[in-house]
């Protein structure tokens, strides 16, 4: 099968159905069950997938059991191409099957048998896994050991291998029977390693066996504290050093008879956030200095400081949280190290830098179209956007309360844990999804400094109370003037594109990062869609869902790494990985809809919250975040609830297409992050795409986890897994590497 790179806009076409595989070997022995978690790095899911001509193993599987796997195909690891519309017609006659990239599912139940097997240091099973003879070979630090016998000798004499969690696994067939495994690892010591092996068998009734294998790694390097420049340091931190930390860590907090969970943890948290005696700047100073010193601290920051966490300091914002780019004009652009030269992604810009620097272990921040994840991906960090109302909100900044959540940021899996174990504790137990009725209902009287625009925002709607400057009372219309040393943007705001069942042309660039419009928060009196069973949250994760319609709105390459990160989850974790249901699968033209529709709602509310201090101080934003909000203003209540009619639709419909027990898999971002000097079309593109993936989590309510897997070239890309409704844990879970 001729290898072709993946084309961005065109989904990955499900292979043809084949026979069954051959049954598993009862006699097999079974995986552990521990699920050690890598103190240090962060650690891999783990997957067991079985190997149905090679001593399979009884956990394992990387195809649905109920499904037709297809043993004889061997797709590469970038087989999308155009599904045409008797592919489609088959796929909905047939039952869900694994996406033929993944790779002939045998084979890769004989890959993880030789991981697990060197993982246990079981010499015998790694002895039958290479090939007899003498033309076997493995080489390693500049040598190379010639045939089956050598390469046992030496294994036999050497010590165990340091614990390893797989991160990419690079799949090339060359033909039925011989495919090159390129896989990418990390260790406990944060070291790297790779192993690039051929897997041969005569015939597809024999085993696989490997025939040629070389194996690289790079220690792991310790850093120190970076010294920062006088800009990096503005640009990270709101609080200043002399200042940090707010509140030092007590190791036994509570009736100080345990050690606490998050003890000695060092926490950045995002300046949204209310801590008592601190000024909330929201990343703009006009802001801040319109605020009072807060009385009282927010529950999301108190539940960490009771578990034992230091409150490292106040980090910095994108303006009013409405960007997902980690700029900032008044502060500077937090430094990227995992991408220098880069951007950082936000809105919660400086605490994931803080993080990915070692300034901090955890970033506290929002999520509202994408600010948990994205940093997470353009930083290689796990981030978590927890389920809407699963973590209090109160003491909050908000930007658009139908969509922001509270959401974390780490360097390693365990950390990220049990700092969301604490969180979980202020929110909803069963949380409800954002939106449950159609009506706005959320039309306050305004006074306007000059007349809006009949049935805007302007002319209905009074913000809210969180973001108002004092004395700020009044509504008014898009102000003109400029404030100081800042250039109005030269681009005219234009009102909302409508939304209709018509599919697009083509996806509409967004200006700039523009965090999608929004709607007002569902009343009070409504009656709420459904809320997860209790026992929902507690259903562990069996099955990565794929919807090659949402993987195609990413870049190529981001495509690639997709595949190969989805691999390595699939083989850490056993879950089955399998096309969503056809019944249940996205269209473009739904996906298109649903995006425009939360970027209007999203808009809207944003006006609503922050109108007194947008209209208060004419100039004082970037211009470009000014131009989202002239265009916000100028959104109608019956536009909105348009929207919101759709969106709710929308979140029945994912729902249903990602029930308990599953995750959906697609890129956390549609590429790396695009250079700091990267010309502002491409930035609009990239921005654009990354919207439309991220935003399928925040018209939901859903969580979505991103997982530092994914790389292009050297650039961090993260792998993101959307659950249901109150799977927080699940996520997690799933997540974290077994042995």
């Amino acid at each position: 099968m001729r290898w072709r790179p993946p084309v961005p806009g065109q989904p990955i076409e499900p292979g043809p159905p084949s026979e069954p595989a051959a049954p598993r070997d009862p006699n097999a022995p079974p995986a552990p069950d521990a699920r050690p978690t890598d103190p240090d790095a962060s650690p891999a899911p783990d997957a067991h997938p079985t190997d149905s001509d090679a001593s399979p193993t009884p956990d394992a599987h990387l195809t649905d059991p109920d499904a037709s796997p297809t043993p004889d195909a061997h797709p590469t690891d970038s087989e999308p191409r155009p599904m045409s519309g008797e592919t489609a017609a088959r796929s909905l006659a047939t039952p869900p099957t694994a996406p033929d990239w993944f790779g002939d599912p045998t084979l890769f139940a004989a890959f993880w048998r030789y991981e697990r097997a060197l993982m246990t240091n079981d010499v015998p099973e790694l002895d039958v896994l290479f090939a007899d003879g003498l033309l076997t070979v493995r080489s390693e630090a500049g040598s190379a050991l010639v045939g089956h016998d050598a390469i046992a000798a030496f294994r036999a004499a050497r010590p165990p291998v340091p614990q390893r969690y797989l991160r990419r696994v690079h799949l090339r067939p060359i033909d039925d029977n011989a495919a090159l495994i390129v896989a990418e690892s990390v260790r406990g010591d944060r070291g790297t390693g790779s192993q690039t092996q051929l897997w041969q068998r005569p015939d597809a009734d024999s085993p696989w066996a490997v025939t040629v294998a070389h194996v690289s790694t790079v220690p792991g390097v310790q850093f120190g504290e970076p010294a920062l420049t006088h800009t990096e340091e503005r640009a990270i931190w709101a609080t200043p050093p002399e200042r940090r930390p707010l509140v030092a860590s007590n190791a036994y907090p509570g009736d100080g008879a345990h050690v606490g969970p998050l003890a000695g943890i060092r926490v950045a948290v995002k300046d949204l956030f209310a801590i008592e005696g601190e000024t909330i700047g929201a990343g703009n100073p006009a802001f801040a200095a319109a605020r009072a010193p807060e009385t009282a601290t927010a529950p999301a920051v108190q539940a960490l400081i009771d578990a034992g966490a230091e409150i490292t300091g106040l980090a910095q914002t994108d303006e009013l949280a409405f960007s997902i780019a980690g700029t900032n004009v008044h502060y500077g652009t937090p430094p990227n190290p995992a991408a220098p030269g880069r951007i950082s992604g936000g809105s919660t810009s400086g605490p994931a830098s803080a993080v990915a620097l070692g300034l901090a272990d955890l970033g506290l921040g929002t999520d509202t179209a994408g600010s948990i994840r994205v940093p997470g991906s353009y930083t290689g960090l796990y981030g978590l956007r927890t389920t809407h109302n699963a973590v209090s909100r109160a003491g909050l900044i908000g930007l658009a309360p139908s969509f922001d959540t509270v959401g974390l940021l780490a360097r390693d899996l365990s950390t990220l844990e049990r700092g969301v174990e604490a969180l979980l504790a202020t929110g909803e137990r069963m949380p409800v999804p954002p939106f449950a009725a159609v009506s706005s209902a959320f039309a306050p009287p305004a006074v306007a400094a000059t007349a809006p625009a009949p049935g805007s925002v302007a002319s209905a709607v009074a913000p809210g109370p969180s973001a108002a400057a004092p004395g700020a009372t009044a509504v008014a219309p898009w102000p003109s003037a400029a404030a100081p040393g800042l250039e109005p943007s030269t681009a005219a705001p234009s009102g909302p594109e409508p939304i209709t069942d018509a599919p697009p042309a083509a996806p509409a660039p967004v200006s700039d990062d523009a965090p999608p419009a929004a709607i007002p928060p569902a009343p009070a009196t409504s009656t709420p869609a459904s809320a997860p069973a209790a026992t929902d949250a507690a259903t562990p994760i069996t099955r990565i869902l794929i919807d090659p319609t949402v993987v195609a709105l990413a870049d190529a390459d981001a495509q690639l790494t997709f595949q190969a990160a989805v691999r390595a989850l699939a083989l850490n974790s056993g879950a089955t990985v399998q096309f969503i249901d056809p019944a249940t699968a996205f269209s473009a033209a739904d996906l298109e809809r649903w995006f425009k529709s939360f970027r209007l709602l999203q808009q809207f509310e944003a006006w609503v919250e922050d109108a007194p201090f947008v209209t208060a101080n004419p100039g004082a934003l970037d211009p470009a975040i000014a131009a989202r909000f002239e265009a916000a203003s100028r959104i109608t209540v019956a536009e909105a609830d348009q929207a919101r009619a759709v969106l709710i639709r929308a979140t029945t419909a994912l729902e249903a297409a990602v029930p308990p027990g599953s995750a959906l898999a697609l890129p956390s971002t549609s590429s790396a992050a695009p250079s700091l000097s990267a010309d502002p079309a491409e930035i609009d593109r990239v921005r654009s795409a990354t919207l439309r993936l991220t935003c399928l989590a925040s018209l939901s309510g859903l969580p979505a986890l991103s997982l530092p897997y994914g790389r292009v070239g050297t650039l961090p890309v993260g792998l993101c897994l959307l659950g249901s409704r109150a799977s927080d844990l699940a996520l997690l879970a799933l997540a974290t590497a077994r042995a």
